[in-house]
């Protein structure tokens, strides 16, 4: 079981109980990790923020070779694009623009010019 910590930026997440999600990460050194973060959605959890799409922050998540989904155990919420909430045209577009990295790159091919 190999453990990385980096920095990630969020492309989707999903709901999968009433405290966790399921979430789509860009990482720098490690490209898409999926993965289930447990509790994420606690106040007091190693969670600060929660998973929003278009967030940077970094995470710490436990990857097993025999498993397709990492187990994150921690996200530190870094930055906000705010300028994409603002517009219903922006957000569009950075919506696809995730959704097209998303579905480009092999989950942990990393290219950390497209970071």
């Amino acid at each position: 079981m190999a453990i990385l910590s980096d920095t990630a930026i969020c492309m989707r997440c999903w709901d999968y109980s009433e405290t966790s999600q399921t979430v789509s990460l860009l990482t720098k050194e490690y490209g898409i990790i999926r993965g289930i973060a447990k509790g994420s959605k606690r106040n007091n959890g190693s969670f600060s923020g929660g998973f929003d799409p278009l967030t940077r922050g970094h995470i710490v998540a436990r990857i097993k070779a025999s498993s397709d989904l990492a187990t994150l155990t921690e996200w530190q919420l870094e930055h906000v694009w705010w300028s994409t909430r603002n517009s219903l045209q922006v957000n569009k577009a950075s919506i696809y623009m995730a959704d097209l990295v998303g579905r480009l790159i092999n989950d942990q091919d990393p290219h950390t010019n497209v970071f």
